[in-house]
């Protein structure tokens, strides 16, 4: 019997760098899953980046959708 993961075929195969595993675990390890210091300066650099006074961070397009 061949093994689920044998038959799964990936939507998206996300390539994550060593650098970038580092940093996802320096938030998990923070304890601040969501609207901790690292969201905040997304934010802010997501603000700078396209000029906009403010930008809110969510976790989803549906989310987003929501907000607006």
């Amino acid at each position: 019997m061949a093994r689920l993961k044998d038959k799964y075929i990936p939507f998206y195969k996300t390539p994550v760098t060593a650098r970038q595993a580092a940093y996802i675990a320096r938030i998990l390890r923070s304890g601040w899953l969501t609207s901790g210091p690292a969201c905040h300066e997304f934010e802010q650099k997501i603000s700078e980046y396209t000029g906009a006074k403010y930008a809110v961070a969510v976790n989803s397009c549906t989310a987003a959708l929501h907000l607006s």
